[in-house]
């Protein structure tokens, strides 16, 4: 079993890149100054994975984490909007399922009773889209 230093010492042998390269921040007008900031081990090896999984550097991270006025950080917002749009494309994969039900309907005369699992299916998509954009307020 690993303890959380070797973990960290592993990931800090791939040069704190993971999976993905990260990206310098464009220059800024003015001065720059340093602030050196301590972090126990289990926060570090949050930001590490926080680093893997958005290719940001912690620096970003915590910089954009820190100046947004919700105390939500970028990251969080970007999962919220990944998750939407995976609620909105499962929503138009049931929307065009109930669409060739409708036209079934409409050729035949005959209302399948998969109809009705589909509308019920899209209000529970429609709920979820509605509770993810509650969450990005």
């Amino acid at each position: 079993m690993l303890r959380m230093r070797e973990v960290i010492l592993m990931s800090a042998s791939d040069g704190g890149r993971g999976p993905f390269r990260k990206r310098r921040r464009s220059n800024i007008d003015g001065a720059r100054s340093t602030i050196k900031v301590t972090v126990s081990e289990v926060e570090r090896a949050a930001l590490y994975r926080l680093e893997s999984e958005t290719g940001r550097s912690a620096q970003t991270i915590m910089l954009s984490a820190a100046l947004d006025g919700s105390g939500e950080s970028t990251v969080d917002r970007r999962a919220l909007a990944a998750e939407l749009m995976m609620a909105r494309q499962q929503l138009a994969a049931v929307g065009n399922n109930l669409n060739q039900l409708a036209r079934h309907a409409n050729a035949t005369s005959e209302f399948p009773m998969e109809a009705e699992l589909m509308t019920n299916e899209i209000r529970d998509q429609l709920r979820t889209i509605r509770q993810t954009l509650d969450k990005l307020e």
